[in-house]
Order: C-alpha cells, then sequence, then structure tokens
C-alpha cells in the first residue's frame, strides 16, 4: 500500500491524482496503478488529507515511480509526503500499544496516534518503528531506511503468529525477536503480543506485560489450525544422569565412562548431608547465580566432596570460594576444587590439612547463567538438591518477585564494594543487581533497584 499526505494551512480547494508505476523484470515496460481521490485539504489542519492506494497483484518489485498531478492556485504552498503502510496497533483505541523494558521502561508501538508513525503488523513480517523515551526510535525494518542493500534486517513474521529477526536501536543497537529458549508471538486469533525480545545492551523487553490494555495488539489476525504457544515462564526440570552414592564405610571409586574424562577422580567418603541451594540462588541472564554449598550434621570429617548437576545448555561452573572461616589462614586451613564429570555434572571437593571441618558453610559455587536463558526456577541434582530462579528483575535479591527495603540497601552495599556473592555471607547476595552484567554494581543499578522497589517487578 502507498500512502501520500498533503497538507497546506491557507483555506483553498485542491484536487489531486496519482500515478504509481511499478517496473517488475518480467515486464520491462511495468505496470501501473492510478488513483484520483478529488480530495480537498482541510483548512488549518496539519494532518492535511491522506490518500491510500492498495495494490494486490503480486511479482517482484525492480523499482517504483510515483508521480503526483496536483491542480492547485497555490503550488508552492503545499508539502506531499510518501509513507509506507500506517500502524495497525490498538484498533481499539483502549490504551494496547505499550511493551514494557526492564531497562528501558516503556515502549510505544503507537507513538504517532492512529495512522501515524508505529508499528505495522502483515502476514509476513514487521514494518515501523517502536519508540521508548530512554533509547528513542527502534526500526523494525531496514526498508524503512532504505538501507536494505548495505545493511539487511528485520522482524518476520511466519504467518502464524511467530516472529524471528532482529529490530535496529541507534541507541541501544541489535534486538533479537527469537532469542534461544523464548521468542515473541502474536496469537493469530487476538492479534496480541506475548513473549520475550532480548537486546544484548538492554535485557529483556517482556511483549506480555501487563496483559489486558497494556499489551500490545493489533488489528492483523489468521486464526491457524493450530496455535502455537510459547511459555516463557516455564519451570523445566533438569534430571541428573550422574549421581554417585558416597558411603561413609568405604572409599567409592568414580570410573569413568565413555563420555566422562579420561581421568578417574577418588573422593574421600563423607558422613553427614550436604545442602546446596536450600532457598533458590537468584541471577538473571547473562549473568551469575551465587549457589552456597553447607555441610549439616558432618560429624568433623576432613575433607568432604558433592557433585551439583545442572542443564549444561543453560548454566556453566565459573568457580567455586571456600568460606573464608574454614580457608587458609584458619584452624582448618581448607581449599575447595572442583572437576567437571560430565557437561552438567560437576564434583566439588573441599580438603586440605587433617583437621575436621564443622558443620555450617562450606563454600560458594558461582554459576554462569546463558544470555538466553527464559525467567523461571531450574532445578540442581546431584548429592543434593537446590535451584536457581532466573528472574530479570534487578535488585530481587531473594527472588520474591519484588524488591525490599533491605534488598535496595543491598544493591546500594554492593555499590559501595560488597560482593555480588559474599563467600562467607551468602544472605548478603544479590547478583541480579549488576543489571549490565559487567561483575559490578553502578549508580544507574542502583536506580534501576529503587525503581523497582517503589513500581514492583513487574
Amino acid at each position: 500500500m502507498v500512502r501520500l499526505r498533503y497538507r497546506r494551512i491557507p483555506a483553498a480547494p485542491l484536487l489531486l491524482s496519482m500515478l504509481l508505476s511499478i517496473a517488475a523484470p518480467e515486464a520491462a515496460a511495468g505496470t501501473t496503478f492510478c488513483d484520483t481521490p478529488a480530495a480537498v485539504i482541510p483548512d488549518n489542519n496539519g494532518h492535511g488529507v491522506t490518500d491510500a492506494l492498495a495494490i494486490n497483484d503480486s511479482g517482484t518489485i525492480a523499482d517504483v515511480t510515483v508521480s503526483v498531478k496536483v491542480t492547485h492556485s497555490f503550488v508552492g504552498d503545499l508539502v506531499v509526503e510518501l509513507t509506507p503502510s500506517p500502524e495497525n496497533i490498538d484498533p481499539a483505541n483502549d490504551g494496547s500499544q505499550y511493551t514494557w523494558g526492564e531497562n528501558v521502561g516503556w515502549i510505544n508501538a503507537e507513538p504517532g496516534g492512529n495512522g501515524g508513525r508505529g508499528v505495522h503488523v502483515a502476514a509476513t513480517g514487521l514494518s515501523g518503528y517502536l519508540w521508548a523515551e530512554n533509547i528513542g526510535w527502534i526500526s523494525l525494518s531496514c526498508a524503512n531506511t532504505a538501507t536494505c542493500a548495505t545493511v539487511n534486517y528485520g522482524v518476520a513474521n511466519d504467518g502464524g503468529g511467530v516472529l524471528s529477526g532482529y529490530a535496529w536501536s541507534e541507541n541501544a543497537g541489535w534486538i533479537n525477536f527469537k532469542p534461544t529458549g523464548t521468542g515473541v508471538t502474536i496469537n493469530p486469533t487476538t492479534a496480541s503480543f506475548s513473549g520475550y525480545a532480548w537486546g544484548e545492551n538492554i535485557g529483556w523487553i517482556n511483549f506480555g506485560f501487563g496483559g489486558g490494555s497494556g499489551r500490545i495488539k493489533s488489528s492483523w489476525t489468521n486464526p491457524p489450525t493450530e496455535t502455537p504457544t510459547r511459555t516463557p515462564t516455564a519451570t523445566p526440570t533438569f534430571t541428573a544422569t550422574h549421581s554417585p552414592t558416597l558411603s561413609p564405610t568405604s572409599t567409592p571409586t568414580l570410573t569413568a565412562a565413555a563420555d566422562t574424562p579420561t581421568q578417574t577422580p577418588t573422593v574421600t567418603a563423607t558422613p553427614g548431608r550436604i545442602d546446596v541451594a536450600p532457598t533458590p540462588a537468584v541471577g538473571r541472564p547473562a549473568g551469575l547465580a551465587c549457589v552456597p554449598v553447607s555441610l549439616i550434621g558432618g560429624g568433623g570429617p576432613s575433607s568432604t566432596t558433592n557433585e551439583i548437576d545442572f542443564d549444561a545448555a543453560l548454566f556453566s561452573v565459573v568457580d567455586a570460594v571456600i568460606n573464608p572461616a574454614i580457608g587458609a589462614g584458619t584452624a582448618a586451613n581448607k581449599q575447595v576444587s572442583h572437576l567437571p564429570l560430565v557437561p552438567g555434572a560437576e564434583l566439588f571437593t573441599v580438603a586440605g590439612s587433617p583437621q575436621p571441618i564443622p558443620d555450617g558453610l562450606l563454600y560458594s559455587a558461582h554459576l554462569a547463567i546463558s544470555t538466553g536463558t527464559l525467567p523461571g526456577i531450574y532445578g540442581l541434582a546431584g548429592t543434593a538438591g537446590g535451584s536457581i530462579k532466573v528472574s530479570v528483575c534487578t535488585g530481587d535479591c531473594d527472588g520474591g518477585d519484588s524488591v525490599s527495603i533491605g534488598e535496595l540497601q543491598r544493591c546500594i552495599n554492593m555499590f559501595l564494594g560488597r560482593p555480588l556473592c559474599d563467600a562467607a555471607a551468602p544472605e548478603y547476595n544479590c547478583p541480579i543487581a549488576d543489571a549490565n552484567s559487567n561483575g559490578a554494581v553502578g549508580i544507574g543499578e542502583v536506580q534501576h533497584c529503587a525503581n523497582r522497589f517503589l513500581r514492583g517487578c513487574f
């Protein structure tokens, strides 16, 4: 569809016609489409008058020539604009035009109002623009700026409402509409957006934010025979494929199988019980989770081992830090080491001097969370249980889906120098305060924490 807009401030009648020629490779002479709206420009109206020429033919477009014939007494007073397809967002005019970026705030899909600049949804893809007050325009197609010959990008629609591809923001970079494990979809019956997009520089954009009128809706529908569903908050369960049993009266040997390391480690039996993250360790995509591990009822062993199993596609072990209270320089003088058994299974050993290990915190395991990991709770398995909660709510240190005044204080303490993962006092852990995953909390991230305290997580 081609739209022409004509504006003039002084009052005067206007008759116009539009001639559109499309030349395709198989038809050198091209095809001509005409329209004669005989429209009159309204007086003192900056919106002017618009004429749309719908083209229903199919074929490959080689070039387009648009000509306009205007009969008017004051042609120099006219402004003629050629615009792409108009936005088709919020057809019920009930405010269904907003989505939410946790680090950029509200994003508007209809910033120009009805018929103005905004997002146009079609069966093949999205075009037009989103607008965010904090990062400016987000372009959904290279066709917006005629740059496809040099940088070919855009957000595609598979015809059933499943979106893919990339949008571009001059201030925020690339935004992926189908990151690993999730993506943005449009319900082809209700035309409501849902799901998550991901920007390396801005984090998650929640297109299902708010539900009801808070969610973006368009007038495009295409009821399919089967409606695909995406559930971004699903809680996958990971089942360990390797879980050795440690007997307190013997020294078992872990035998290498085809997919295990060639080295066969020997571990010392441990009386007592190991607790791995009795409450969920909380982290964000592309960030860290601090998993505390404790010994309970140990009976004073000199060394201990435990295995932590996890989904290797979503998590990986970065390191482990001994509790300073039993580490080097203490009577216990213990160290912690870790060894991968198979992908998704890690063996941790606390050993050192022959001094007994007291009950309590042993060490903290630091697990990296993959960039595309979906928000939700992910189980850990192995010698003991535990879980990791992945969230995008900056400052929600305890994973309660809200930020308390105490959690806000933790964010401030980390800005002042407290570590994201405290090996001596895990109750102060809060790696989710590190919104840009650079290993530290800046003043801007403290502001993010304060915003979540004042406004809530969702």
